[in-house]
């Protein structure tokens, strides 16, 4: 496990709750309330308290992706509760300024939130296929669709040959055209829109590899995606999920733009100062 952070346990139980039996369930929910004590008792205590077989608590963390409940303990002996829970009371009387540092504190939680969750072989994997890809198709829609945008202007500008689709029948068409070697990258925070599924069935049936950034453990693309990238995501109800998904799938590709960046860095030579100072063409002198 490469994945050392400590909100690591906390945001795994989070992630994958809904795809949990019901007995998991019932010791995700005694964790997630007793999470301090359940670091110090035995594997009977906790089948014990959450009203589970011994075995299920055991499958409870291998479904996790933890070897085992020792393994899980190591890491929840040093988690905490999101942050959140402690700054995120927003009430109509409070000032602009004591909003504005309160969300600045849960968008920062976020961001660990996302380290937390992302796995370190997938990402891995997900730089070697983008980095050897002859070319990238882009795929997003609605909020995710902005932040494939942004996707699309960083990669260029690292020379990535890469292209973004809006259109949803010009995405179809362009995913029947695809090759082996050649990369399939979706972002859709629900992981349920059946364009993006559409896109994504299509493109591998053409030999393509399937990169997805998706903020929904167990959908249907994360099932048929080759390599998936999860992201963390604020429970709260005030906040906009559509904005705390944006900073969630924008950290993620910030981490495959700097990874990227920085194993092409003898490659791309004075590309990225030639591309700024092509920018700077468009921009008006003081």
């Amino acid at each position: 496990m490469q994945e050392g952070n400590d909100m690591l346990c906390i945001s795994r139980i989070r992630r994958h709750y809904d795809t949990l039996s019901a007995k998991e369930r019932c010791i995700a929910d005694y964790i997630l309330e007793n999470g301090n004590k359940v670091a110090k008792m035995t594997v009977a205590e906790i089948a014990a308290e959450a009203d589970a077989s011994q075995a299920t608590v055991v499958r409870f963390c291998r479904s996790l992706g933890f070897k085992g409940l020792a393994e899980f303990k190591l890491y929840l002996g040093n988690a905490s509760l999101s942050k959140e829970a402690d700054c995120s009371d927003l009430s109509t009387d409070e000032s602009e300024m004591a909003i504005a540092q309160k969300t600045a504190v849960i968008y920062k939680g976020l961001i660990d939130e996302t380290l937390a969750v992302l796995d370190s072989d997938s990402l891995k994997a997900a730089v070697k296929a983008l980095d050897e890809a002859s070319q990238i198709v882009m795929f997003g829609e609605g909020g995710s669709g902005c932040t494939t945008r942004i996707a699309y202007d960083t990669f260029s500008q690292i020379a990535l040959p890469c292209v973004y689709v809006e259109d949803p029948f010009f995405q179809i068409t362009a995913a029947s055209r695809m090759e082996p070697g050649q990369v399939a990258f979706t972002i859709c925070h629900s992981g349920r829109s059946r364009d993006l599924i559409e896109n994504v069935q299509v493109a591998k049936t053409k030999g393509a590899t399937a990169v997805s950034i998706i903020g929904i453990v167990g959908t249907v693309l994360s099932k048929i995606s080759d390599i998936t990238l999860y992201t963390g995501l604020s429970d709260h109800a005030f906040f906009s999920e559509t904005i705390a998904a944006r900073i969630c799938e924008l950290n993620v590709v910030s981490a495959l733009h700097s990874a990227l960046a920085v194993k092409n860095q003898d490659k791309l030579g004075d590309y990225q100062y030639t591309v700024s100072e092509l920018l700077e063409t468009k921009r008006l002198k003081k």
